[in-house]
């Protein structure tokens, strides 16, 4: 057993999966994304997003729904290479939607919605709005007048399936209603069809939104 795998084990991450192939590669992977270079952060930083990708079942929730792999993505998301940075917020949010919302990673995924990548800003708003659901409004919501399309579009369709699987507060869905308005007339198609899919999503939705 490799010296990073068996620091894995031993602090809970893969305390029950059968060792193999895949199991060691996410740990070579997790040790080398704080590697000194850039090309193996990168490539770590790729094992670890196409993981989190991948279909759900209890030896991935095992092996990366805990804390000491979430903890290596967040410091991966100060990284100097956007590469690395966009793969890292993907595993977060992958990893967020589908095993464990480390809310640590939080304040980091919002100063990224700042980012000069259109990339980054839209995994960022899918990072955000799965780590806190209706209380990311406030930070997410204004990108919804950035200058790209395919970063409003992200906003829309993010809000969307908040409107569609969330007990909103009358205070957040107040909010998506007045998106759902604006986006509606936005120049870009894409914005106005995931606009006319939120106004569907909150008629739908609308007895729900009793929680002010």
């Amino acid at each position: 057993m490799s010296r990073t795998l068996e620091v894995w084990k031993t602090i809970g991450c893969v305390s029950a999966v059968e060792e193999g192939k895949g199991v060691k590669e996410l740990a070579s992977a997790l040790a080398d994304l704080s590697a000194a270079e850039a090309s193996k952060r990168l490539a770590a930083s790729r094992v670890l997003e196409r993981a989190a990708r991948m279909e759900s079942n209890a030896s991935r929730k095992e092996a990366l729904g805990c804390r000491t792999v979430t903890e290596a993505l967040i410091k991966a998301l100060e990284d100097t290479e956007a590469n690395v940075v966009q793969n890292a917020l993907i595993a977060i949010a992958e990893i967020g939607r589908r095993y464990f919302k480390d809310d640590l990673a939080y304040p980091t995924v919002v100063r990224l919605l700042g980012s000069p990548q259109q990339l980054t800003r839209n995994w960022a708003i899918a990072a955000a709005v799965v780590l806190r659901e209706a209380a990311s409004l406030p930070d997410v919501l204004p990108l919804a007048r950035d200058k790209s399309a395919k970063v409003r579009a992200e906003v829309v369709r993010s809000a969307t399936g908040l409107a569609r699987f969330s007990n909103l507060p009358a205070a957040a869905r107040s909010d998506l209603q007045a998106l759902a308005v604006v986006a509606a007339a936005d120049k870009d198609e894409q914005v106005r069809d995931y606009a006319a899919n939120l106004a569907r999503a909150l008629a739908d939705t609308s007895g729900q939104g009793e929680n002010g």
